[in-house]
């Protein structure tokens, strides 16, 4: 029987529609793998839904909703890593994230999802393309799984 690959990576594009977070999701599940432990896919699974709700809802709020968001995801046995591509202007989260409140308004009814992205990744940035498009990088260690 051959070796799975050191690294699973999947990809997808969708148009700026808050509707298709479902299929984003369904996607998402799509390519849930034996590498990962169960207690982070639904954590990576929330920090998914908000960074793409965040692109169709901030980065592309001005644009045509077949603007698309382009998914990368790589499952490895020590980490998921997952890009979510945008076409919006620049966005600089570091300076974001530092005007955020220390706690945050549990009745608020936006504003909380980046503060949520960093306190799921180990690692997270936003940063600007070559091409012009913007990335928004999660990054989430774990222990392999011994199988």
């Amino acid at each position: 029987m051959p070796d799975k690959p050191k690294t699973l990576k999947y990809s997808i594009s969708v148009s700026s529609k808050l509707t298709n977070l479902v299929s984003v999701l369904e996607w998402f599940e799509a390519c849930q793998s034996d590498y990962m432990p169960n207690s982070l896919w639904l954590p990576s699974k929330i920090a998914l839904a908000e960074a793409f709700t965040n692109a169709v809802r901030h980065a592309h709020r001005k644009r045509p909703e077949n603007t698309p968001i382009q998914i990368d995801l790589r499952i490895s046995k020590t980490a998921l890593e997952l890009e979510v591509i945008d076409c919006g202007e620049p966005f600089d989260l570091l300076a974001h994230l530092a005007r955020q409140p220390k706690v945050a308004d549990l009745y608020a009814t936006h504003g909380r999802g980046l503060k949520l992205l960093q306190s799921i990744a180990d690692r997270l940035e936003y940063r600007r393309l070559h091409d012009g498009r913007n990335c928004l990088y999660f990054q989430k260690h774990y222990q392999p799984i011994i199988s």
